[in-house]
C-alpha cells in the first residue's frame, strides 16, 4: 500500500515540475537556468543536469535534462530531450520538447525486487512566460493538452498486458508568483477546460477485467507556500465517472454525477487541515446478475473536514473531525428489491459526525520511520486527554439518533507504551425517536428476525429508558473515578 501511495504521490509531482520548471527566473535564459538549479536543490532536495549549448540572440538550449530526487529508499527521475530558453524583451520565454518522461523506483524488502514505474507526458506548444517586478518572479505557463501515461509497473508492460492508466488535461494555463523574501513565498493559479483520466485492468486467467473513465470541467486550483505554511485548494464545476466489470463471467457497470465540489489541504507546519465537500450527486448501477438497473443513490451534498496535529508538542493540541451527507435516497425499484410492501419509512438518510478535542503528540507522525519505530515496542504515537462530541445525528427508515457529550483523561506522566487509559470524568447523553416502530417495521418486512428482536430489545433495556413523548428513548453514560454508570445505575 506504502508503494501505491508513493506512486500516485510521485505522478502530480511532474505536472508541479513542469508548470513550475523556471519559477525562479531572473531577467536572462542564463539565470532562469541557474535558478532552477539552486531552487530545485534547495526546495526538493533535487539534482538537475544537462548539456548547455548558447544560442544567437542571449538564448540557452539545454539538451538531456535531468531532474532527479533522492529520499530514503525512492528515486524519482524526470528527463526532458530538450528545453530551450530564449529572450523575448524583459521577459524570458521557454518551450519544451513535446515529450517527457519520468521514473519512480522504490527499494523494496532485501529479499523482494524494487518496485518501478515509468511514464510519460506529452504537452505539444507547451509554453512558459517569466518576467519580474521587483523581488517577484512572475511564470505564466500555457498549453492546449498536457497528457499523462503509464508505460509499465515492475517492468511490466501495461499496453502488453492489455492495461491502462492515463489522464488528459484540456486548456491549462497556470500563474505563479515567487517572492524573493526571507519566507520565500509562492503563490500559483491554475484553471483547467477539463479533465480525463482513464484506467483498465485486465486478468485473463480469472476472466477479470475493469474499466474506469472519469471527466471533470471547469478545474480551478490555487497554492499559497512558504517555508513554513502551505495552503492548497481545488475546486471542479462537476464531475462524471463510469466504471464497466467484469467478474467470473458476469458484468457490471456503474455511473456517477456530481455538481460542484472542492477539496482543500492546509498546513502550519505542526497542524494539517482538509476540508472537502460535493454537490448533488446521483449513482446508477447495473449488473448481469440482477434483472433491473437503478439509481443506486442521490444524495444533496456530502462533506468532511478533519483538523489534526502532527508535530511532537508536550502541551495538549486541538483536533476535531466533521463529516457526513444529507437527503441520500435509492429508487424505488431498489427500494422494492429489499421492502416490497413499502412498509419502512422512505424519507431521506442524513449522518453527522462532528466531534474534538485535544490530544498529546508524542512522535513526529510526519516520519515514516518514528512512526514504524513506535509501533515495534508497541508504543502509542499520541493520548487523548479531552474529547468533545459536538453532534452523532442519524435520520434513517424512520428513526432518529442524537449523541452529545465530553469526556475527560487523566493521562499524568504515562506518555509510553501502555493501554490507552480510560476517562477519568465526563458525561454522553443519547436520544432515539421512533427506534421501537423502526424494529416492528423491520419485523414486519423480513429483514429482522423475531428471536434478534427479543435479544435486541433486553439490550436496550438495559442501556436505554422510556423518556417523555411518544416513542421516545433516552440514555446517560456518566464516567467519574474511572468509573462507569448508566442511568445512574454503577456498572463499574
Amino acid at each position: 500500500m506504502l508503494r501505491l501511495l508513493n506512486m500516485f504521490m510521485a505522478l502530480p509531482m511532474m505536472g508541479v515540475f513542469i508548470m513550475a520548471l523556471p519559477t525562479f527566473a531572473q531577467i536572462s535564459p542564463a539565470q532562469v537556468w541557474q535558478d532552477w538549479q539552486v531552487q530545485a536543490k534547495d526546495f526538493a532536495g533535487a539534482s538537475v543536469l544537462g548539456t548547455v549549448a548558447p544560442v544567437a540572440g542571449n538564448g540557452l538550449d539545454i539538451f538531456d535534462v535531468v531532474l532527479r530526487v533522492k529520499k530514503d529508499q525512492s528515486v524519482f527521475t524526470v528527463k526532458v530531450d530538450k528545453v530551450e530558453l530564449r529572450q523575448r524583451g524583459e521577459a524570458v520565454q521557454m518551450t519544451l520538447s513535446d515529450e517527457v518522461s519520468i521514473s519512480l523506483r522504490i527499494k523494496g524488502a532485501p529479499d523482494s525486487p524494487p518496485f518501478t514505474l515509468l511514464g510519460s507526458f506529452t504537452h505539444p506548444g507547451l509554453s512558459q512566460r517569466i518576467t519580474r517586478i521587483g523581488s517577484e518572479t512572475i511564470t505564466t505557463t500555457t498549453a492546449q493538452q498536457f497528457d499523462f501515461k503509464l508505460l509499465s509497473l515492475n517492468d511490466v508492460d501495461i499496453a502488453a498486458l492489455g492495461g491502462r492508466f492515463e489522464w488528459k488535461i484540456r486548456d491549462l494555463s497556470t500563474r505563479n508568483i515567487y517572492s524573493q523574501t526571507a519566507d520565500q513565498t509562492q503563490s500559483s493559479v491554475f484553471t483547467a477546460a477539463g479533465l480525463a483520466v482513464a484506467a483498465k485492468l485486465s486478468n485473463f486467467e480469472r476472466d477479470f477485467g475493469l474499466t474506469y473513465l472519469a471527466n471533470m470541467t471547469d478545474l480551478m486550483g490555487t497554492s499559497n507556500l512558504s517555508s513554513s505554511q502551505g495552503d492548497w485548494r481545488f475546486d471542479y464545476s462537476g464531475s462524471q465517472s463510469q466504471i464497466d466489470g467484469l467478474d467470473a463471467g458476469t458484468t457490471y457497470a456503474a455511473t456517477s454525477q456530481s455538481d460542484q465540489g472542492s477539496l482543500s489541504v492546509q498546513s502550519d507546519g505542526k497542524r494539517l487541515l482538509l476540508r472537502s465537500h460535493s454537490g448533488a450527486q446521483d449513482v446508477t448501477l447495473s449488473s448481469g446478475s440482477l434483472p433491473l438497473s437503478v439509481v443506486v443513490m442521490q444524495n444533496e451534498k456530502n462533506y468532511f473536514e478533519l483538523t489534526f496535529p502532527y508535530k511532537v508538542d508536550p502541551i495538549a493540541q486541538r483536533f476535531a473531525l466533521k463529516l457526513g451527507f444529507d437527503g441520500l435516497t435509492v429508487s424505488p425499484e431498489l427500494w422494492a428489491v429489499f421492502d416490497p410492501q413499502n412498509i419502512l419509512s422512505q424519507e431521506p438518510i442524513g449522518l453527522n459526525i462532528d466531534f474534538g478535542g485535544k490530544v498529546i503528540v508524542a512522535a513526529d507522525l510526519s516520519n515514516s520511520g518514528e512512526v514504524k519505530s513506535l509501533a515495534k515496542e508497541k508504543s502509542l504515537p499520541l493520548f487523548l486527554k479531552d474529547f468533545e462530541l459536538h453532534d452523532l445525528s442519524l435520520s434513517a427508515l424512520g428513526a432518529r439518533l442524537k449523541v452529545l457529550g465530553n469526556l475527560q483523561f487523566d493521562i499524568g506522566s504515562k506518555l509510553k507504551k501502555g493501554d490507552q487509559f480510560l476517562p477519568t470524568d465526563g458525561k454522553i447523553l443519547i436520544d432515539i425517536y421512533g427506534l421501537n416502530a423502526t424494529i416492528d417495521g423491520l419485523v414486519a418486512a423480513g429483514l429482522l428476525p423475531e428471536e434478534t428482536v427479543m435479544g435486541l430489545r433486553m439490550m436496550m433495556g438495559m442501556f436505554l429508558r422510556q423518556a417523555n413523548g411518544e416513542d421516545h428513548l433516552t440514555s446517560s453514560l456518566s464516567f467519574a473515578n474511572r468509573g462507569f454508570a448508566v442511568n445512574g445505575m454503577q456498572i463499574k
